[in-house]
């Protein structure tokens, strides 16, 4: 039989498969929506000065509120924020459920 590895993290030993194994939903959903309204923020504010209008064309017909003014920017921003916690948020509780 195989002898569990123990990892020192902070002040208690907890397993390897509870240090890695085990993501905080919550926060990896947090951080999925930044990166996500971040990125559109970047993508709106470069498109309205004229490049890269592919990527704006396909996120105009993809994201329902997007737009090259300034609110339908905030407002693809807000909505790709929702949808990247959302997501986030499953995947991670998925991982989780069968992780374990």
């Amino acid at each position: 039989m195989a002898k569990s590895r123990r990892y020192h993290t902070s002040r208690r030993n907890v397993s390897f498969r509870k240090v890695f194994a085990e993501l905080d939903a919550k926060a990896f959903a947090s951080s999925k929506a930044i990166v996500g309204a971040l990125t559109i923020l970047a993508i709106g504010l470069i498109g309205r000065t004229g490049h890269l209008t592919y990527v704006v064309d396909i996120l105009q017909r993809v994201l329902v509120f997007f737009d090259l003014t300034y609110t339908g920017i905030a407002a693809g921003v807000i909505q790709v924020a929702i949808l990247a916690y959302i997501c986030g948020l499953l995947f991670a509780t998925l991982y989780n459920k069968m992780s374990i």
